[in-house]
This record gives structure tokens, sequence and C-alpha cells, in this order.
């Protein structure tokens, strides 16, 4: 069987787990339309958010044609906006052994499983992605920044921009930013707030963009405004408190780091913080959060 053919096993299987959880009562959907518009129908209701009847008409195209890769594409991501774990277990029944998924379901089975740790199953299925696969691409791209190869994600996520991916020009902006090349960093960042301007973790990226070029006033506006969007943003907080060392104004430094800490006390970074803060202002203190960080972290900060 050609790679990316599907049995007749793996359709009655994948349509099992999408009786199982709960779409049973959907109508009919082929004797509504004919097969050659169940996929613009589909693709239409995804787009705006109808993703059960979309995920229908999804299922019943890619039965009567069990190698139609968009609709097990369509099907993938309809399914993945309902429900992560029905995702995972729709892919890996319509998968057969050994066997490959297009690319945006291999995309969607490849972002689960990276979110459950599983960092060499993601990567193997979107090693071979090709560049028109931009969901593909994306995940591929998400995969490298994860392990540092800078390079390899930037290029990834500039080709997943190229073929429509909404988030790639964040992501890129992101690996553009680790990568200390700054300029074009804030050019990604600039397009992808234009059209999703309330996203927090673009703002803080802009924002360590502005940082780095000592436009520190600058930066600690776009600080404030993630904030606004998202208060639990925690790297705002650490930006922020970055920005009120960087200004030795050392108590709302220990203010901010002391923030993240309530929230998350494993942040080795509002760690250092706090203890380097408390250097200017308290060194038996300092001494103390040092002593902290190597308890829970079994080193020195």
């Amino acid at each position: 069987m050609a790679p990316g053919s599907r049995s007749a096993f793996a359709v009655g299987a994948a349509t099992a787990a999408f009786i199982a959880f709960g779409a049973a009562d959907a109508p009919p959907p082929e004797g509504r339309l004919a097969a050659a518009d169940r996929l613009a129908a589909a693709d239409q209701l995804r787009l705006a958010g109808d993703y059960e009847p979309a995920l229908a008409y999804y299922l019943a195209a890619w039965r009567d044609a069990p190698d139609d890769a968009a609709a097990l594409d369509g099907a993938a991501l309809a399914w993945e906006a309902m429900d992560e774990g029905g995702a995972r277990d729709f892919l890996t029944a319509a998968m057969e052994p050994g066997g490959a998924l297009p690319p945006a379901a291999a995309a969607v089975l490849a972002a689960a499983a990276a979110r459950r740790g599983e960092t060499a199953r993601a990567f193997n299925l979107v090693r071979d992605a090709p560049a028109a696969g931009g969901r593909a691409t994306l995940v591929r791209g998400r995969l490298e920044l994860a392990a540092g190869d800078l390079p390899a994600a930037i290029r990834d996520f500039k080709e997943a921009r190229g073929a429509g991916e909404p988030a790639a020009a964040y992501y890129a902006g992101e690996a553009l930013l680790a990568a200390g090349q700054y300029d074009e960093a804030e050019v990604y960042f600039n397009e992808f707030l234009r059209d999703y301007p309330y996203v927090a973790a673009a703002r803080c990226g802009r924002g360590e963009v502005y940082y780095a070029r000592g436009d520190k006033a600058r930066a600690a506006a776009e600080f404030r405004e993630a904030l606004r969007y998202e208060p639990a943003q925690l790297r705002a907080r650490l930006d922020l408190a970055a920005v009120a060392a960087a200004t030795q104004d050392w108590g709302e430094a220990i203010r901010l780091y002391g923030d993240v800490l309530e929230r998350d006390p494993a942040s080795e970074p509002a760690w250092r913080g706090i203890a380097a803060a408390y250097d200017h202002v308290d060194p038996a203190v300092a001494r103390a959060e040092r002593d902290e960080y190597r308890r829970r972290f079994g080193r020195a900060p």
C-alpha cells in the first residue's frame, strides 16, 4: 500500500472514535451535498468555528475516499479544536503502523505528542514535512526552537509564514530575538501584532527587542500592555522586574520578582533576580534567597 493510503480498518476505527466522542447524532452530510462540495463546506464551517458539523463532513469525505489527504487534514484540525485527546486517538487509529499522515494531520498529532513530553515522536512525525505544509512546518520549527536549533527554527517559521500560518510571524520573531537579530525580530513581531494586538507573549517579545536596544521606557510600556491584556502573564512581570533592576529601582524589582514567585515558586529567573536585587538593600536576605535557590535547584544561582 502506498504511503499515506488508508485501510478500511483505519477508517472504521477512526469513525468509531468519532462516534464515541459523542457526535453520532450529527445529521449525515453525504445526503445533502455532492462529494465535490463536502470539503469546501467543511472548511467553511471549521473556519467559522462550527467544528462538530465540519468534522462530520470531513469524515464523510474521508470514508468515501480514504486516500483524500485534505479530508483527513481537515478532520484532524476540527477535532483538535474540540478536544486534543480525541484528535490524538483519532489520528493514532487513522495512521497505519509504520505509515505516514498528511502534513496538517501529522502536525496535530505531533503537537499533542510534544505537549505530553514525547519530543522524539513529535519530531519524527514532522521531520520530512514539505515547506508547503504550513502547520507541520510550524510545529517542526517550534520543536527546533525548544531544542535551541535557531537557524533551523527561523527557516521553518519563515516557510510556515509563506504558507499562510497566522502564528508563524510570532514564532519567527521569538526565534530571531533568541538569535540576537533584533531588527528582523521587530519586523515579525510588528507584523503579528498588527493582526493580533492582544497577544501578551508577542508584546513581551517586542518589548524585549526594545530592551535589548537600550530603550527601557518603550520596553516597559510593552510589558505593561502585556499585563493589561493578560494579568497572569509571568513573562511580563519578569521583564518589568528586569527593567526595574536595570534602573536601580530595587524595591520595585523585589516586589515584581516576589509576585512571580508567589505564582510560580519554581521560577529560577525570579529567584536569581530577587537575590541580586536584595544584594543592594539587605545582603543577609540576599544570602538567604541564594541558600533557598541551592536547596530547590541543587546548584548555585
